[in-house]
């Protein structure tokens, strides 16, 4: 291959790992999780921000609600990254990170 063959298929995995990510943000259990924007390889996702899921910092259920669908996200973009590996024979990996809003 030549290096554009290189430059689309790498853009194409990167667009199909998107595009994974986005369709698990249709499912019941992260509906209060919200895509804020995908930059080159980073994509920013939040949870608590959409006014019908707000988090209610006063009610401890409420937040351990939020968290725990967060953590099911990240675990679900992990299992997709990794049938991405086994196909594409590729190791890609997921950072996470957070930030606090005040």
């Amino acid at each position: 291959m030549d290096g554009s063959d290189q430059g689309l298929e790498c853009l194409r995995l990167l667009n199909e790992i998107i595009a994974d990510f986005d369709e698990l943000l249709k499912e019941d259990r992260f509906r209060g999780i919200d895509k804020i924007k995908t930059v080159g390889s980073t994509y920013m996702a939040v949870v608590g921000l959409i006014p019908e899921y707000k988090i209610q910092p006063n009610d401890p259920n409420s937040v351990r609600r939020h968290m725990t669908a967060l953590i099911e996200y990240v675990k679900a973009m992990r299992h997709s990254l990794q049938e991405i590996n086994s196909h594409s024979y590729n190791n890609f990996m997921l950072r996470v990170g957070k930030s606090a809003f005040n």
